[in-house]
């Protein structure tokens, strides 16, 4: 397990480096014709996508990279390519509070409820501090018309993230992003 925790923090540097170099050229590259009848979203996500794509394949067992490349299409508007990175991220890490948050709100946007709520929950069940899991949880309940459940998680949510916030480190105590 130390080794797998010593593997995981040499890759965070780079993999954080990475992403914001990848985000960064985003805004200086130009579109081609291609470009023009791809969804923009998509278009913009691409040189992400294909940087975390190549760290994947060089660390075929990090779940960090995963968890990162799904939130990448997710945001894209890619579910089952968002889904199917989450997915992976858990398989190699089970304990990944973040990475089942991330599958859950992708599951929430497709309202997928029921698979966003297990998923929200097995975060919580994992890592009782983790702030955006309860945000999430919390707008599950709302739109399944649990109002005061919804209420709770988001004041959950919202009070986690503001002690933690001034200090740099997620409510989970974990740099993973």
């Amino acid at each position: 397990m130390t080794g797998r925790a010593a593997a995981r923090s040499r890759y965070r540097g780079a993999l954080a480096l990475l992403a914001a170099l990848a985000v960064a050229g985003c805004g200086t590259l130009g579109g081609g014709p291609s470009a023009e009848k791809q969804d923009p979203a998509l278009a913009n996500a691409q040189p992400n996508i294909g940087s975390l794509s190549e760290v994947i394949e060089q660390h075929p067992n990090d779940p960090q990279a995963y968890n990162m490349r799904g939130s990448v299409y997710g945001e894209a508007g890619q579910t089952e390519q968002a889904l199917a990175d989450f997915t992976k991220a858990i398989s190699l890490d089970p304990n990944y509070a973040q990475a089942y948050a991330n599958r859950g709100l992708v599951y929430r946007k497709s309202n997928q409820l029921d698979l966003a709520l297990a998923d929200f929950n097995k975060a919580l069940s994992i890592d009782p501090n983790y702030a955006p899991a309860y945000v999430g949880r919390g707008s599950v309940y709302s739109q399944q018309g649990r109002h005061e459940q919804a209420l709770a998680d988001r004041r959950a949510g919202s009070l986690d993230h503001q002690r933690f916030s001034g200090h740099g480190a997620s409510p989970a105590g974990d740099e993973r992003r």
